[in-house]
């Protein structure tokens, strides 16, 4: 037995054990590798989350709450007081922790000012103003909220569909972008989407009910 472990024959199943054992590893590392390059390939590659491609859904709620406690406080200041505009403005990363709303409130009885309650979406804090309609928004009307049938991220994403995006891609140094929500002269309650770079605006009207572009 002790001679077999000395012969040829012996030795060249060694070194085939070994070459084989090699192969083998060079093979399993080649077989792997193209899945670690897939995942890394698919990390680099996912979504940026913003106000272009979050759910909607998502923002029901808070935007319910935040109206909530926009009538609160106004009628704290005057019973009188309704809702009859609404701004949302964000910067141009159009990440929701930049969103200031503005709920503006007016009263017939109140023909100089208008009630402005204004909340942060990075912190929740609000402030409280009462501003001449000659500042800011003029003379507005009361909001029929029955008309009132989306938020401002699916009107902002319907903004986009219909034109928005592609302005954005022509025009690189978009600024900010400002959702209005309020009646135009004929009573009919339209989101107004403006996008704005430094020398332009690009304005995209929505009907608040039904969705359709005006």
């Amino acid at each position: 037995m002790r001679d077999f472990f000395r012969q040829p024959i012996f030795l060249l199943f060694i070194i085939i054990a070994i070459v084989v054992a090699v192969g083998w590893n060079i093979w399993s590392n080649r077989k792997t590798t193209p899945a670690t390059t897939t995942a890394t390939s698919q990390s680099s590659s996912k979504k940026i989350e913003d106000l272009t491609n979050i759910d909607p859904a998502d923002f029901n709620e808070p935007t319910k709450n935040e109206l909530n406690l926009a009538y609160q406080k106004a009628q704290e200041v005057n019973p009188e007081y309704k809702l009859s505009a609404l701004e949302i403005e964000f910067d141009s990363t159009m990440k929701a922790d930049t969103v200031v709303s503005r709920y503006i409130f007016s009263s017939e009885a109140d023909t100089t000012n208008n009630w402005i309650f204004t909340v942060s979406g990075a912190n929740g804090n609000y402030i409280r103003a009462l501003i001449p309609k000659n500042d800011y928004q003029g003379n507005i009307s009361t909001i029929d909220l029955a008309k009132w049938k989306f938020n401002y991220v699916t009107a902002f994403q319907l903004a986009e569909e219909n034109g928005g995006r592609n302005w954005r891609e022509n025009n690189k140094n978009l600024q900010k972008v400002i959702l209005t929500l309020r009646n135009t002269s004929d009573n009919w309650l339209t989101w107004t989407i403006t996008y704005y770079t430094a020398d332009s605006t690009y304005p995209v009207n929505i009907d608040a009910y039904s969705g359709k572009m005006l």
